[in-house]
C-alpha cells in the first residue's frame, strides 16, 4: 500500500507577530481608556450590561462586576433608569447622579448598527465632584457678597441698596402703602471723635438691636452712618406717624451703656406717609426732606412730611445749582452800604454785601442763597471772590477818602484752613492797605472753633487787619468769649435798633453793648437804621456811626464813589495812609 505523507510547513512569525501587536496596542487602548477620567458603558436592548471601561477604579469596581447585570441590579436611580429608556427611543440626555460621595455627569445616547437600528444604549460618565464643588463654593461666595453689598457689615442689618430695592419693588397686593421713617443720631460725630471708633460702633450696634426688637415686623435697615430706616405698613396716616415718632423715641430713651461708658443718645427723624398716586421710591425723598427739616429744629425732633417740604427742597436743589452757575457767569456782585459818621453824615466806611440777580428768577435774596452757599461749601469760592472784589473795589476810594471796607466771612471759611494766608495774599494782590480791611463775622461763627479763629485773626491782626462781630446780640458770645478774641469792631444788631426812640429795653440793650465795647477797646456800629428818630437815640446814647436805609441802600461801587465826591474830600497820601488808619482804630 501506498501511503503519501504531505507535509505542509507555513512560516507563522509574521502572523505571530501581528497578534502580539495587536494585543499589545489593545492592552495600550485599554489601559488609556481605563485612565481616562470617563467611564464608557455599554447596554443591549434589554439594558444589561455588555462592557464598562475606565474610572472604575475611582468607586472600587472591575468590569466583571457589571456585565451581564441588569441596570437594576446597580441602581434605581429613577432618572438614570428614564435616561436609558429614552436612549433607546432614540433620544439623547444627560443626569448627575451621586455615588460613593462622588457626583457623576452621564451622557446616554442609543448605540446604533450600520443599518441605524437602535441595537443598545452607550453612557458617557465623568466624574464632577471637584467641579461641582467649585461650583457651590462660587455660588457661596457670590450669595455672601451680594449679602454683604445689601447688607451692613457692622451690624448684620439691610443697607441702602436693600433699602431702595425693597422700596421700589412692587408691592404686593392688597399690602398697604406704609411709612418710612429716617432716624439720624444727634451729636454722634462727637461720640467717635471724644470717645473713639470702638465706642461710636457699639452705640450703632445697640441702637440697631433696639429697633429691630422693637419692630419686628417691619423692615430696619441701616441707612448709612449714623442714619437709621424703619419701613411700616401699620402706619397710614398723621396720628399713626405720631405715635411711630414716640414709638422710636422711648427705645431710644433708656441709657446706652457701652465699653464702659453710659450715654444718653437722641436723634433726629423725618416721617413720611406713602401719597396716592406716588411711587414708593419717592418715600425716601419725602422722609429726606422731613428729616432735614427736623435737624434745622434741634436734637430730639422730628417731623412728618408735608407738600412745603418738598417745595423747600426743590429750591435749595434748583439755588444750589444756579449758584455754581452764578459764580462763572458773574451773576454775583458785590453792593456797598455806606457806615456813616451819626454826627455829621460823612463816610467812614462801607460793608461788602453779596448780590445776586439770575436771568430768569430776577433777585435771589441773600437769605435764601447764603446759608445754602454755606452748607453746600460754595461760600468758600464765592467768598475768596467777595474778598478779592471788595479789595479791589475799595483801593483807589481808600486812597481818595480813607474809607475802610468790612468783608463778612462765613465759619466754614475761618475753619477751612489756611484762611489768614488767602486774606494776605489778596491784600497784596490788590495793593489794599490791611488797615482799610475789617472782616466781620457772626456771634454764631465765634462758636464753631474758637482756637482756629484766634490763630487765623492774631495773624491778621498783626499785619494791620480789624475784626469785627456782626449781629451783635442775636448769637451766643459771652464777655469771656469776647476777651479771648482781638475784637476791633461791635455791630449792634437791628433787633435792637429799630425803634430804639420808643422802645426801653432796646436803649437799655444798646447801652449795655456801648459799655462792653468802651471796655474792651472796640468801636460800635448801629446796624439798620431807618428813621431820623433811631439816629438820634442811638448818638444820644454815644453811639458814633451807624448804617441803614436812613443814610443809604448798598449800591455799586460807582454809586459809593460818587456819594463820597460828593462829600468835603478826605484824601490821605501813600505815606500816612497806614499811620492814619491806626490811628483811626486806636
Amino acid at each position: 500500500m501506498l501511503v503519501q505523507l504531505i507535509v505542509l510547513v507555513q512560516d507563522l512569525t509574521q502572523q505571530r507577530a501581528a497578534e502580539e501587536a495587536q494585543r499589545r496596542s489593545q492592552a495600550l487602548i485599554d489601559a488609556a481608556v481605563a485612565a481616562l477620567p470617563v467611564t464608557l458603558t455599554t447596554f443591549d436592548r434589554s439594558l444589561r450590561f455588555t462592557s464598562v471601561a475606565g474610572g472604575l477604579d475611582q468607586v472600587g469596581n472591575q468590569p466583571e462586576d457589571f456585565l451581564g447585570k441588569h441596570i437594576s441590579e446597580v441602581t434605581e436611580d429613577p432618572h438614570t433608569l428614564l435616561a436609558l429608556q429614552n436612549a433607546l427611543a432614540g433620544t439623547e440626555s444627560t443626569t448627575r447622579t451621586l455615588v460613593s460621595g462622588q457626583t457623576y455627569l452621564t451622557l446616554h445616547g442609543p448605540m446604533k448598527d450600520g443599518d441605524g437600528a437602535v441595537v443598545g444604549v452607550v453612557a458617557v460618565s465623568s466624574n464632577v465632584t471637584v467641579e461641582v464643588a467649585a461650583e457651590a463654593e462660587r455660588r457661596r461666595a457670590e450669595q455672601e457678597a451680594l449679602f454683604l453689598v445689601r447688607h451692613d457689615p457692622l451690624t448684620g442689618l439691610p443697607g441702602r441698596s436693600a433699602l431702595i430695592e425693597y422700596l421700589t419693588a412692587p408691592a404686593p397686593a392688597g399690602a398697604a402703602p406704609g411709612a418710612l421713617l429716617l432716624l439720624d443720631l444727634d451729636d454722634f460725630t462727637i461720640i467717635n471723635e471724644g470717645l473713639g471708633y470702638r465706642v461710636g460702633d457699639a452705640v450703632l450696634l445697640e441702637v440697631a438691636s433696639r429697633l429691630s426688637d422693637a419692630f419686628p415686623g417691619a423692615m430696619v435697615a441701616r441707612h448709612g452712618g449714623d442714619e437709621f430706616a424703619i419701613v411700616t405698613a401699620t402706619v397710614v396716616d398723621l396720628t399713626g406717624a405720631e405715635e411711630l415718632a414716640q414709638r422710636v423715641r422711648a427705645v431710644l430713651e433708656p441709657d446706652v451703656d457701652v465699653v464702659g461708658h453710659t450715654l444718653r443718645v437722641t436723634a433726629s427723624f423725618g416721617i413720611a406717609l406713602h401719597q396716592a398716586r406716588a411711587s414708593r421710591s419717592t418715600l425716601i425723598g419725602n422722609a429726606d426732606a422731613a428729616l432735614s427739616r427736623a435737624k434745622e429744629a434741634g436734637a430730639d425732633q422730628h417731623r412728618v412730611y408735608d407738600v412745603e417740604m418738598r417745595h423747600r427742597m426743590e429750591s435749595r436743589l434748583r439755588i444750589q445749582g444756579g449758584l455754581r452757575v452764578a459764580l462763572a457767569t458773574q451773576q454775583l456782585r458785590v453792593a456797598y452800604q455806606p457806615i456813616v459818621a451819626l454826627d455829621d453824615r460823612h463816610i467812614a466806611g462801607a460793608e461788602a454785601l453779596l448780590r445776586w440777580t439770575h436771568p430768569e428768577w430776577g433777585v435771589v435774596a441773600p437769605a435764601e442763597f447764603i446759608p445754602i452757599a454755606e452748607q453746600t461749601g460754595l461760600i468758600l469760592p464765592i467768598g475768596r471772590w467777595v474778598m478779592q472784589t471788595a479789595c479791589a473795589d475799595m483801593l483807589a476810594l481808600h486812597r481818595t477818602h480813607g474809607i475802610y471796607v468790612s468783608v463778612n466771612v462765613s465759619a466754614r471759611q475761618l475753619v477751612g484752613g489756611g484762611f489768614a494766608e488767602w486774606v494776605e495774599e489778596t491784600l497784596e494782590l490788590t495793593g489794599l492797605p490791611p488797615t482799610a480791611l475789617v472782616i466781620e463775622v457772626t456771634e454764631s461763627a465765634l462758636m464753631d472753633d474758637i482756637a482756629v479763629t484766634r490763630a487765623a485773626f492774631d495773624s491778621l491782626r498783626s499785619r494791620g487787619v480789624r475784626l469785627g462781630i456782626d449781629d451783635f446780640g442775636t448769637g451766643y458770645s459771652s464777655l469771656a468769649r469776647l476777651l479771648r478774641l482781638p475784637v476791633d469792631v461791635i455791630k449792634l444788631d437791628r433787633a435792637f435798633v429799630t425803634d430804639i426812640d420808643a422802645r426801653v429795653e432796646a436803649r437799655g440793650m444798646a447801652a449795655a453793648v456801648l459799655q462792653l465795647s468802651a471796655a474792651i477797646g472796640a468801636e460800635t456800629v448801629a446796624e439798620g437804621v431807618e428813621t431820623e428818630a433811631e439816629a438820634a437815640t442811638l448818638r444820644d446814647l454815644g453811639y458814633t456811626t451807624g448804617q441803614g436805609f436812613l443814610f443809604a441802600a448798598a449800591d455799586s461801587v460807582d454809586d459809593l464813589a460818587a456819594r463820597l465826591r460828593a462829600a468835603p474830600s478826605t484824601s490821605v497820601s501813600a505815606e500816612d495812609d497806614e499811620d492814619d488808619a491806626n490811628a483811626r482804630w486806636a
